[in-house]
């Protein structure tokens, strides 16, 4: 349908994975292979319009928890393959089912030297020393079930 078009439906309450496949440059900002207190972390947020973003803090935060290789293997020149799970939110805006909005994810995997998975990061902007790594931009809908809507909440 017009109103979903090149858009991912993500339905109110349910997980979502996002897989990420590439090759680390031969050049890193930042050391490997990563170990001793810092990581790979996984942050979402998303924008509609008129609003800031929004943190999606349901979120598997440790991005070395899902890789392929560990970060402890991980080094220059190498293929991974990096994972994440989040929870679309079933926020007081979105849970009027009439309300099925346009919304663009911001999906990033970044550096962090001082890893902490029991921090969501509520920013939007990245903290001193965080080194972004893959950062995507996602057209999506959200949705009540797993069809694009008609009528009403397009």
């Amino acid at each position: 349908k017009q109103n979903c078009f090149n858009r991912h439906l993500l339905v109110k309450g349910r997980r979502v994975q996002i897989c990420v496949n590439g090759t680390l440059p031969e050049q890193l900002p930042f050391p490997t292979p990563i170990q001793g207190g810092a990581g790979l972390k996984n942050s979402a947020h998303g924008t509609l319009p008129a609003l800031p973003p929004q943190d999606f803090c349901d979120i598997a935060k440790d991005s070395c928890q899902a890789s392929n290789p560990s970060c402890d293997q991980m080094q220059p020149g190498q293929t991974i393959e990096l994972c994440s799970v989040m929870k679309v939110p079933n926020d007081p805006i979105t849970l009027n089912p009439l309300i099925q909005p346009n919304v663009l994810v911001r999906w990033r995997i970044f550096y962090d030297p001082q890893f902490d998975s029991s921090v969501c990061e509520k920013n939007f902007n990245l903290r001193s020393g965080q080194v972004p790594l893959v950062c995507i931009d996602m057209d999506t809908k959200v949705v009540n079930k797993p069809s694009c809507p008609g009528g009403l909440g397009k």
